[in-house]
């Protein structure tokens, strides 16, 4: 599209991001564009929120119409997700229906969101496929458990992503785990203090059956708290303290 030849690789690259998470936060897409940036950024591959907000309210939305903000949760940053009209001009439409975040996902989405960071930066070669991609996918047709994302590692491995805020009960946990290692190698499950009980005892219950589970000699199933990234879910509070 006209329009599209315009954009710098950058930001093709980053709305398309943003459609396969569904939404960003501004405070997280400080970070995925600080990572791309040409010049060194003052914080180490962070944007400063002047420097986001003048790349998606100036370009993406006056310029272009490509993507739409709001404040959809108290004081937190601005979301951002794309509009019909970046859909549509990306290529996108056929693969995404547009629509507004709801307010009941944002702090699930928040921390997969966090937890992408995470992963990408800790282990650049791999590749991140968020929900979102993976739903488009024949081999989810038959109704099995979708992780939250898919991790490939360079080596050709898979790895389950999943991120738990809330108790889910220990026997609905138990049967995710199941579904997740019939199809991957592994299981990283990112949990909050209230969900890491439920999920302790589900691989605990399952270790037998599965011959370790997450103890020294097999790690297929790692549990790994938030708190531990010093992460908190999101509410009212955000990193820029809800700055306008």
């Amino acid at each position: 599209m006209q329009d599209e030849m315009h954009l710098s690789p950058r930001d093709t690259e980053e709305i398309r991001l943003l459609a396969d998470s569904y939404t960003m936060s501004l405070d997280h897409l400080a970070i995925f564009l600080g990572r791309q940036a040409k010049r060194e950024t003052r914080a180490k591959n962070r944007l400063s929120l002047s420097a986001v907000r003048q790349v998606v309210k100036d370009r993406w939305i006056d310029k272009y119409g490509y993507t739409e903000w709001g404040k959809l949760l108290g004081s937190t940053p601005h979301w951002v997700w794309p509009s019909e009209k970046g859909l549509r001009e990306l290529n996108l439409s056929k693969l995404y229906d547009y629509q507004v975040p709801s307010y009941g996902a944002l702090p699930h989405l928040h921390a997969i969101n966090f937890v992408h960071l995470l992963v990408t930066g800790n282990i650049p070669d791999g590749t991140w496929v968020s929900e979102r991609v993976l739903k488009r996918t024949e081999r989810w047709d038959d109704g099995r458990h979708r992780p939250d994302a898919e991790w490939i590692h360079p080596n050709g491995g898979f790895t389950a992503i999943e991120i738990e805020l809330a108790d889910k009960g220990y026997k609905r946990v138990v049967t995710i785990i199941k579904n997740l290692l019939e199809t991957y190698n592994d299981v990283w499950y990112f949990v909050s203090k209230e969900a890491e009980p439920a999920v302790t005892k589900a691989v605990d219950l399952l270790r037998p059956e599965y011959g370790g589970l997450n103890e020294e000699s097999d790690q297929r199933v790692i549990i790994a708290p938030l708190a531990g990234y010093r992460y908190q879910p999101i509410t009212a509070v955000s990193v820029y303290g809800g700055r306008r």
